[in-house]
C-alpha cells in the first residue's frame, strides 16, 4: 500500500511514572525503536484516509449549515473537536487530516461554501 512521505512515522509520545527518566520505546526485530513498523504505518493510514473520505461529506454538510464559517474556522473547530471522538489518532495523524481534508476542501481552487 501507497503511504505519502507526509504521513506521520512516530509513536505517539508517553506519559511514564517514576523518578528517573524514562523513554517510551517498541521492541522489534532485536532493536528499540521510536516509529511504527511499515505494515503498522500502512494501517494507520488506511484508517485516516478512510476518515479523511468520510470527513469531507460531512464537512460540506457541515459547512452548509454554518453559512458565517469560514474554512480556516471551520477546521479549527473540526481539530479541536477530534480529541475527543475516542479514534485513537495521534496528535500528528489529526494535524495531518486536518492539513489533507483542508486540500480536499479547497482543491477547486478558492474555496466556495456549497449552497444548502
Amino acid at each position: 500500500m501507497y503511504v505519502p512521505d507526509d504521513f506521520p512515522r512516530s509513536l505517539p509520545l508517553a506519559s511514564l511514572t517514576g523518578a528517573h527518566p524514562k523513554l517510551a520505546v517498541v521492541f522489534r526485530e532485536g532493536k528499540y525503536v521510536q516509529d511504527y513498523s511499515e505494515e503498522e504505518r500502512a494501517a494507520r493510514f488506511e484508517i485516516c484516509n478512510d476518515l479523511r473520505e468520510q470527513l469531507v461529506a460531512y464537512s460540506w454538510r457541515k459547512m452548509a449549515s454554518k453559512p458565517d464559517w469560514t474554512l480556516e474556522q471551520y477546521l479549527g473547530q473540526l481539530r479541536a473537536g477530534l480529541p475527543r471522538k475516542g479514534w485513537g489518532l495521534t496528535d500528528a495523524e489529526m494535524d495531518w487530516l486536518v492539513a489533507r481534508l483542508k486540500i480536499e476542501l479547497a482543491k477547486a481552487g478558492e474555496y466556495e461554501r456549497p449552497r444548502s
